[in-house]
């Protein structure tokens, strides 16, 4: 097995994304969920983030919940505007809410042009909301990564090395010109 990611689950558990599909320790017992016994895409996995309800997991093929017992989500380029190959980093905050981070590139098959531009895609409550540059302080939508802070906070971070805050609806933008950030490229 080869770990990608690690997360804490909600009941101090934990939980690895692994090139064989998404392990999972609790109370001494190891469980495994992949291609041959669950509704999993793929048995490589490159994320998991907890959140109340169970995990969320990231691939290739897009992003998947998984309840405890069963995939119960899937979105992909099909059914959301989540685009896996542009995909560079997701998290969920304390609430539940599910964040992506998603690069600006160009994907083979995509018809829809304003998909190969990044940004950040917020799932709540059955809703996407997708933030760029045309409709967000997020001026920068071509994303490496994105944190959620216990206290409210959103922060993605851009190619560039602008740090981005989303608080309550509002954007703010803290770059290297006037901050001292030691470089230029911020990764999780």
């Amino acid at each position: 097995y080869y770990v990608t990611d690690i997360a804490a689950g909600q009941d101090s558990s934990i939980w690895l994304a692994t090139n064989k599909g998404l392990m999972h320790f609790a109370s001494g017992t190891w469980s495994v969920w992949n291609t041959e016994n669950s509704a999993i895409a793929t048995d490589y996995l490159t994320e998991v983030d907890s959140e109340p309800a169970g995990v969320w997991v990231r691939s290739g093929f897009g992003v998947q919940h998984f309840n405890g017992e069963v995939f119960d989500q899937t979105f992909d380029a099909t059914n959301s505007p989540i685009r896996p190959a542009l995909i560079s980093g997701m998290d969920v905050a304390p609430n539940g809410t599910l964040f992506v981070a998603m690069t600006s590139g160009v994907v083979a098959g995509l018809p829809d042009c304003w998909s190969c531009k990044g940004g950040l895609i917020e799932y709540s409550n059955g809703v996407f909301t997708r933030y760029d540059d045309t409709n967000s302080g997020l001026s920068i939508p071509n994303l490496t990564t994105v944190w959620c802070a216990g206290n409210g906070h959103v922060y993605c971070a851009s190619v560039d090395g602008t740090l981005f805050d989303l608080f309550n609806g509002t954007w703010s933008a803290h770059f290297r010109g006037n901050y001292k950030f030691p470089s230029t490229f911020v990764t999780r």
